[in-house]
C-alpha cells in the first residue's frame, strides 16, 4: 500500500549498528499498519500520496521517512528478542544470548515512542513553517494539535480545581465533621425505627425518602458552610473564620440532639434522658453566649 519505504530502509534507519535483524522480520503489512497508525493521523493521506513528486523528496527523505521507519520498528519490536550489552539494549539473534527482562523491554518501547513523538513534532513544525509549499497538509486534521488543545484544556481545568481545593483546604475538617454527624444521625434514626417497629410487632422497611432527605441535608449543609467560608475568607478577609466554625458547631449540635433522641427511642435508659437534658441546656447556653 505504501511504497515510499522498504523493509531494507527500515532496518538500516531504525536499527543501530550491531543489531542483527533480517529483512524478513519487517513485512509490508507492518509498514502499512505503522503508517496508518502513526503517520496518517499527523500528515493525512493526501500528502502521503504526493511522495513520488520531486518537490516533496526533501520532506520525505529528511523527515517523513525516518519517522515512518521508527513507527515500523515500534510495531515489530514486541516480537523481537533483545539482550543487554555494554552498549545498552539491542536486538539480538542466537541461542546463547539471554533475553532482557520485562522492565528493559518496557524502557526500550518507551524510548522508541519518545523518539517517534519527537520526529513527528519536527515534521509538524516543518509542515506548518512552510505551509504554502504543502497545500495537501491540513493542520486541523493533525492529531498532535488535538492532543495539544486537550492537554492545555486539562491543565487549565486542573489548575482551577487545584486552586479551589487550596482555597477550601481549611474547611475540610469542618465538612467531614458535619457529614459524619449527619450520617451517624441517619444510622441511629434507622436503628431507632427498627427497634420501635419490632417492639410493636410490625414489619420494618427502609423508606427511600429518608435516605434522600439525608443526602439533601448533607448537600445543603456543605454548601452553606462553603458559602459562609467564602464570605469570611474572600470578602471579609477573616483569618480565623469563626462564623464558619460557629455554623458547623450549630449543625453538629442539632445532629447530636437528634442522635440523643434516637438513642432514647432505642433504649429506655433514664441515663440517656438525663444526658439529653444536660446537652440541651449546655447547647442553648453556648448559643446564647455566642
Amino acid at each position: 500500500m505504501y511504497s515510499f519505504i522498504t523493509p531494507t530502509y527500515v532496518i538500516a534507519t531504525a536499527f543501530a549498528d550491531g543489531e542483527y535483524v533480517s529483512t524478513e522480520v519487517v513485512t509490508q503489512g507492518d509498514i502499512d499498519a505503522a503508517i496508518e497508525r502513526w503517520i496518517v493521523p499527523v500528515v493525512g493521506r493526501e500528502l502521503l500520496a504526493r511522495g513520488a513528486q520531486p518537490e516533496y523528496q526533501t520532506l520525505f527523505s529528511d523527515l517523513l521517512m525516518p519517522a515512518a521507519a521508527t513507527a515500523v520498528r515500534l510495531e515489530v519490536q514486541p516480537r523481537l528478542n533483545i539482550s543487554t550489552t555494554q552498549h545498552g539494549a539491542r536486538v539480538v539473534v542466537g541461542e546463547r544470548n539471554v533475553a532482557a527482562d520485562l522492565s528493559l523491554r518496557s524502557e526500550l518501547m518507551l524510548s522508541l515512542r519518545t523518539l517517534l513523538r519527537t520526529q513527528l513534532l519536527a515534521l509538524t513544525d516543518h509542515l506548518e513553517l512552510y505551509a504554502e509549499q504543502y497545500p495537501e497538509y491540513h493542520p486541523r486534521e493533525n492529531v498532535l494539535h488535538k492532543v495539544a488543545v486537550y492537554g492545555a484544556l486539562y491543565r487549565y481545568c486542573s489548575g482551577i480545581a487545584s486552586s479551589i481545593a487550596a482555597l477550601f483546604a481549611p474547611l475540610t475538617p469542618l465538612v467531614w465533621s458535619v457529614v459524619g454527624f449527619i450520617l451517624f444521625d441517619f444510622l441511629t434514626g434507622v436503628w431507632a425505627s427498627l427497634a420501635e417497629q419490632r417492639r410493636e410487632g410490625k414489619r420494618w422497611a427502609l423508606e427511600s425518602r429518608l435516605a434522600w432527605h439525608t443526602i439533601e441535608k448533607m448537600g445543603f449543609a456543605t454548601t452553606t458552610l462553603a458559602m459562609t467560608f467564602v464570605i469570611e475568607i474572600v470578602i471579609l478577609q477573616s483569618p480565623t473564620y469563626e462564623m464558619t466554625r460557629l455554623l458547623a458547631g450549630f449543625i453538629c449540635g442539632v445532629e447530636l440532639w437528634s442522635f440523643l433522641e434516637n438513642a432514647c427511642r432505642i433504649s429506655s435508659s433514664p441515663l440517656l434522658r438525663h444526658i439529653r437534658k444536660i446537652v440541651s441546656k449546655e447547647f442553648n447556653r453556648r448559643i446564647n453566649d455566642e
